[in-house]
């Protein structure tokens, strides 16, 4: 009897290919290509009246780009930048002081059609008077790390059961090839005459 060998080969091999393209999409492929205008801001959580630092890419070159935030409570007007040569620019600017809460989007629109979009949240803001200073400290922060009985039977069973599949997936008989018919008949059993 001969083992599979091109079978363990073929597993082998897919093995390989599902961990790179899982790699390659965690990671992000290289070289993509470029898919247009593009928006972002820091800090992504910002407290009405704070300063939020926006930069753009791609979207109206040597134009006018107006900025504002869009939500469920409205539309606000953030202000107006011109492009450079390739459309991009950087800038800052100060959110309304009456803006309510939430989750907006910052979008950048260029005066040729060009939009792109931003995930941003505005926080509530902090009254100065109600605000604990803080003082810096050499104390180590405790982290609660304890999983509840429920976690740890989830994370038991998963365990168990990745270890049995991978037992039952290498098994010496899966190795082995089975006999073919034609080779059975060829070999004497020992009750000739």
């Amino acid at each position: 009897m001969r083992p599979q060998s091109s079978w363990v080969h073929v597993g082998w091999i897919t093995a390989l290919l599902t961990v790179a393209v899982g790699i390659g999409l965690a990671v992000g492929l290289p070289g993509r290509a470029h898919e247009g205008a593009e928006v972002s801001a820091y800090p992504t959580t910002v407290a009405p009246g704070e300063t939020l630092f926006v930069e753009g890419a791609d979207i109206n070159p040597n134009g006018p780009i107006a900025l504002f935030l869009e939500g469920v409570k409205g539309k606000f007007r953030l202000g107006q930048v011109r492009g450079d040569e390739d459309g991009g620019f950087k800038t800052s600017v100060a959110l309304p002081p009456d803006l309510p809460p939430g989750t907006y989007l910052l979008v950048a629109v260029g005066a040729n059609g060009e939009k792109a979009t931003f995930s941003v949240t505005v926080a509530a803001a902090v009254s100065s008077l109600t605000q604990e200073p803080r003082e810096p400290t050499d104390a180590l922060m405790e982290l609660d790390r304890s999983r509840s009985s429920e976690e740890w039977a989830f994370l038991a069973v998963v365990i168990g059961l990745s270890l049995l599949l991978g037992a039952w997936l290498a098994r010496p008989e899966r190795m082995v090839a089975p006999a073919s018919p034609s080779a059975s008949a060829a070999e004497p059993d020992g009750s000739g005459p």
